[in-house]
């Protein structure tokens, strides 16, 4: 499965509300492009058992940040900064629903293999597939540790709100900025 031909811009817009609400300051056509020659196809999952972290690194991380179910970007950038190996992506699902087909959404990558650990509890069960419109086609970009390191400060206040952006409008003006 190759990238699918859409506006991405307006996608992630109106779908990853209120997320990519910064979105709406970049411009569209520069936008897709960019997503279009950027994201790469990570995989298919059947099941959320194939994207589940090894017990021993989930159990040692979720102890360094209020891991919750179900928080996508919040715990994709949270484990990338507790623990290196694990790298940071961000992009979408796409996935068996007529409704809403594409779903933003970050996740890790360790060791080659797709990692979610939003797809589990804080006692490392799945979340139900009942609704999960499986299979799941994972796309996206890696953002480097050392960027997502500049806004660790969001993420480790016990008093701070989860931060969920995912971003990718920080790291798109980054590199646009670059070249």
């Amino acid at each position: 499965m190759t990238l699918p031909k859409l506006n991405f811009h307006e996608e992630f817009m109106e779908e990853g509300r209120p997320f990519y609400s910064s979105l709406s300051s970049v411009d569209e056509s520069k936008f897709n492009e960019w997503v279009a020659n950027n994201f790469k196809e990570i995989g298919t999952i059947e099941s959320f058992e194939q994207v589940k972290p090894p017990k021993d690194l989930f159990d040692k991380i979720i102890k360094g940040y209020n891991h919750i179910h179900g928080q996508c970007h919040y715990s994709a950038k949270a484990v990338c900064l507790l623990d290196r190996r694990f790298k940071y992506y961000t992009g979408f699902i796409e996935r068996g629903d007529q409704y809403t087909p594409i779903v933003t959404h970050s996740f890790n990558i360790y060791e080659g293999a797709i990692v979610d650990f939003s797809r589990f509890d804080k006692d490392y069960n799945p979340i139900s597939e009942t609704w999960s419109t499986l299979p799941h086609t994972y796309f996206g970009i890696n953002i480097p540790f050392e960027f997502v390191e500049q806004y660790r400060f969001d993420f480790f206040d016990e008093e701070a709100p989860r931060d969920m952006d995912p971003l990718l409008h920080k790291w798109f003006l980054n590199i646009k900025n670059h070249n």
